[in-house]
């Protein structure tokens, strides 16, 4: 679900397929160890090599299951 609503805000900035995003994710421990366990499949999806986390005030919000996440991404 994550990967698929990052993609999602990919395309609505007008993102290429090759250009290069940062990631940042706000949610909480559970969360993050979820994304950690899938990092290398979620940066090659995205194009994101840098994934960080961090309070994310203003962004996309998803819930996944039993997580919550809010993210943002930055064209590099």
């Amino acid at each position: 679900e994550l990967m698929r609503a990052v993609q999602g805000q990919r395309k609505t900035a007008g993102l290429e397929p090759q250009d290069k995003i940062t990631l940042t994710i706000s949610t909480n421990e559970a969360g993050e160890k979820a994304v950690n366990d899938y990092k290398e499949m979620l940066t090659k999806t995205v194009g994101a090599p840098i994934v960080t986390f961090a309070e994310v005030t203003e962004g996309e919000e998803l819930t996944a299951g039993d997580f919550q996440f809010s993210f943002t991404i930055a064209k590099q």
